[in-house]
């Protein structure tokens, strides 16, 4: 027998193949893999076999060149990098939004700051021309300033509400259109916006801040996120008030419509904010804590929304709770001190009053 030739004939009892003993070794890796898997003895001559085997398999030329396939998955560095970045310019905005300071424009007198609370404007049982209404009354009243607190349409896009849906004479094109205009007529005055769950909910669905988009296009210039803002007012003189907005805080009572803003004023979470806001209960209440050293004025605003108009309310069963609708806090910047007025209608005449004297 001429030298490299293998005599296979010893292994045809054991019907094992080329193609067996390739499959093996692409299985195991070793020669030894190969005899152990395919049950034979460790012979010179297997041996030589299986490397005869893999030698002439290797040498089989491609059928043809693959395309190289540029990597999706972003090596690692790249990753880490791009996370860094990232991390670092949502900390950069976070920053900004929780220690913002608004100089006020005041010429060192008294100034008001309205608190709006859920329009829902897009609702029936809404009161659109007294939302419009006020919006005209902030934006006319000199030394008068706003903050509103969330949930300015309805925004029913969400599978459970399609049928509250169908009982809207406003469809949501025209939603957003009101709450455009609506925005547009006091742009000028309104120095934060909390968006709420509700006009959230196109971003959330969709991907989208279209509220953000409409704010823009209305020419608001105010601070604006979806939940919180914490942020200072400094008048002319350099005193300055911390306000803190959430479109609500955990912990509601039937006893105290403002608990929940109270809780939040009495925690470890508590920024020495003097005034603290929320909304979205759809109910209104007022308490003054001390905090810390510091008189914290807590304030729970309704909603625009009346609850006997309302399907939802009626059906939960939900309680009217609304001992004032717009209020305003007038802050005096010789004194540094505050007064809340529970209705923007009480506080205006009072506003003009103080800002008229000599």
């Amino acid at each position: 027998m001429a030298k490299g030739i293998i005599d296979k004939s010893i292994y045809k009892s054991k019907g094992i193949t080329h193609k067996d003993i390739y499959e093996a070794f692409v299985k195991t890796g070793t020669t030894r893999g190969v005899i152990k898997l395919l049950g034979v003895s460790r012979s010179s001559a297997f041996r030589k076999r299986v490397t005869q085997v893999i030698s002439e398999h290797a040498a089989i030329p491609p059928a043809f060149e693959p395309v190289e396939m540029p990597p999706v998955v972003r090596p690692v560095d790249e990753l880490i990098a791009s996370a860094i970045t990232h991390r670092e310019r949502l900390q950069a905005n976070m920053r900004t939004k929780h220690n913002a300071v608004l100089p006020l424009h005041n010429g060192g007198k008294p100034f008001g700051v309205a608190l709006i609370p859920d329009q829902h404007m897009d609702n029936p049982g809404s009161n659109l021309k007294l939302i419009f209404s006020h919006a005209e009354l902030i934006a006319k009243t000199d030394g008068l300033y706003a903050v509103e607190l969330g949930d300015s349409i309805d925004n029913f896009i969400i599978g459970k509400l399609e049928a509250a849906r169908r009982s809207h004479i406003i469809s949501i094109p025209e939603a957003w259109s009101l709450s455009e205009s609506y925005h547009r007529i006091f742009a000028h005055k309104l120095l934060a916006a909390i968006s709420g769950n509700h006009t959230e909910w196109t971003n959330k669905l969709g991907g989208a801040d279209y509220l953000a988009a409409v704010l823009h296009k209305a020419g608001v210039k105010a601070l604006y996120d979806a939940d919180e803002l914490y942020f200072s007012i400094r008048a002319d003189n350099k005193q300055t008030w911390k306000y803190g907005v959430r479109h609500f805080f955990q912990g509601g009572s039937l006893w105290n419509a403002a608990h929940s803003v109270s809780r939040y004023a009495m925690s470890h979470a508590y920024r020495n904010e003097d005034v603290i806001v929320a909304g979205h209960r759809h109910v209104a209440g007022y308490q003054i804590v001390e905090s810390h050293g510091n008189i914290v004025s807590c304030i729970q605003v309704g909603s625009y929304k009346d609850r006997d108009l309302d399907d939802y309310c009626r059906t939960k069963g939900f309680l009217s709770q609304h001992a004032f609708l717009l209020p305003v806090m007038i802050h005096f910047p010789e004194t540094r001190k505050s007064v809340f007025f529970p209705e923007i209608e009480v506080a205006v005449p009072y506003l003009k009053y103080l800002r008229g004297k000599k």
